[in-house]
């Protein structure tokens, strides 16, 4: 059904019809307790159940055996967060350099565009926003970002608003772009709905609000044209608000993923929990000296006697009981899984003891080392790049058709694109050396290098002390020269 049609019928049969979706791969509340590693199988009573043990209770019965009495014994249960692990890392690589924007200005006009387009974006703090998404987008495996406008008293916007009343036929009000993230975790159900082709003609997010301490549960649909509010009443669903949408542009970038970043791995994280836990267990058991005896014994050591010795008849015998092959399959069983887990996830271990036997690697060795991370980044590029395209457009549109029409034309002569560049650990020497050879000239300013020096606290003042300590050298020298040509 076409969008504008579907928003003209009633308020109940729009929500019904734009709060329908395809079912998640993996539900939200199974998303959740995996996140948390004290929701995890191993600390499921029925799935791991306590230790039934059997004890003598001082009784015997008829047959002169001793009567046993059963209690439950608390068992190890270990949960261990690999997914908050492999999300981190999947972040960090992705996004631990900020994510550039570079742009194709011409004219004046295109340049002011995007100096507000970059303003915007260091405004909402987007490179912190970025990873605070990305980190939703890995585990929840859906978000989004609302795009919408607030009055501003700023000094920047007060020169562009400015220069728009210069502008001929310039005009605008005083607001600026802020961004909301709406996700399931912040109690946001996500509805987007799309035509015929694929495309994303409406948006819309349910959510409950508090009024009068009462829980109310409202639904805001976007689309290009209109924003609508709903609201659910005691009568049922009635429309609140309905205007004009002044971006033209559905104000909401929406990121999917089918799955959850460790979800082809989380087999093998339960795997690994559980054999932890157990051996947890045989530790408790076994961590202790135990001693087998055959004979009979007459007496024991005190507790805490020096030389222990036991007493016992001609024949009688005593040895430690050890067990020697099952810890080494345990311990090939727990490497074998941490490395299937951090492998299939394409997740590097770079936990302190695996990096420490790695020395100083090369350039290119580092590159090779995390070759595999990097090309899990352009995987995730897929997704984000073209969100973030999407994102950059839209700030584009409602800069150049909202808040300064007189660069309307410049709109769709601008070219603006994000820039990844995945985290990599530098080799500062080998990089400046690469240089120095490539050029056979510096490749570094004296002031440059006291901004980056950590024992200049202020690198003005210092490179102002080394010009007059210069001066003075070359004062001292021409003294020497002209001491030395008088002679």
């Amino acid at each position: 059904m076409d969008i504008k049609e579907l928003l003209r019928g009633k308020p109940e049969d729009v929500y019904k019809s734009l709060s329908t979706k395809a079912e998640a791969k993996i539900p939200y509340e199974d998303i959740k307790k995996q996140l948390d590693p004290k929701e995890h199988d191993v600390f499921d009573v029925v799935k791991r159940p306590m230790k039934t043990v059997k004890r003598p209770s001082g009784r015997k019965d008829s047959t002169g055996k001793d009567v046993l009495t059963e209690s439950k014994q608390e068992v190890n249960r270990i949960g261990i967060p690999f997914q908050r692990i492999i999300v981190n890392r999947a972040v960090g690589f992705l996004l631990g350099n900020s994510v550039k924007l570079k742009n194709y200005a011409e004219k004046d006009t295109q340049k002011r565009l995007s100096e507000m387009i970059q303003k915007t974006w260091d405004d909402n703090k987007l490179d912190y926003f970025n990873r605070k998404l990305a980190r939703k987008v890995f585990s929840e495996c859906e978000v989004a970002e609302l795009w919408y406008l607030i009055e501003e008293k700023g000094s920047f916007w007060q020169n562009v608003w400015q220069k728009i009343k210069a502008a001929v036929n310039g005009s605008a009000g005083k607001y600026r772009l802020r961004v909301k993230m709406l996700s399931q975790s912040s109690g946001d159900k996500l509805y987007p709905y799309y035509d015929e082709t694929g495309d994303m003609v409406a948006f819309s997010r349910e959510y409950q609000v508090t009024e009068e301490g009462k829980k109310i549960t409202r639904f805001d649909v976007y689309t290009a044209d209109y924003r609508m509010k709903l609201v659910k009443r005691d009568t049922g669903w009635e429309l609140e608000k309905s205007e004009a949408n002044p971006f033209k542009k559905i104000p909401v970038i929406y990121y999917k993923q089918d799955e959850p970043e460790w979800y082809l791995v989380q087999s093998m994280i339960d795997r690994f929990e559980t054999l932890i836990s157990n051996f947890g267990d045989t530790n408790d058991y076994f961590g202790s000296p135990m001693i087998f005896t055959r004979g009979k014994i007459n007496g024991f050591s005190e507790k805490g006697e020096q030389g222990k010795v036991l007493q016992g008849d001609k024949d009688a015998q005593a040895e430690y009981l050890s067990w020697d092959s099952a810890p080494e399959a345990i311990k090939l069983e727990v490497e074998t899984l941490k490395e299937l887990i951090y492998s299939m996830t394409q997740t590097p271990d770079i936990t302190f003891s695996q990096m420490k036997s790695l020395g100083n690697l090369s350039g290119v060795a580092l590159k090779l080392l995390f070759m595999d991370a990097h090309l899990k980044v352009e995987n995730h590029i897929e997704l984000f790049g073209e969100m973030f395209q999407r994102r950059i457009n839209l700030i584009k549109q409602v800069m150049g058709n909202v808040v300064d029409v007189s660069l309307a034309q410049d709109v769709e002569l601008l070219d603006v694109e994000p820039v990844f560049t995945p985290y990599m650990p530098r080799n500062v020497k080998e990089d400046i050396e690469m240089l120095v050879q490539a050029t056979n000239k510096p490749v570094l300013s004296v002031k440059t290098a006291l901004e980056h020096n950590p024992l200049a606290s202020d690198p003005e003042t210092e490179l102002a002390l080394i010009e007059e300590e210069a001066k003075a050298d070359l004062e001292i020298r021409q003294m020497e020269l002209g001491a030395t040509f008088n002679i």
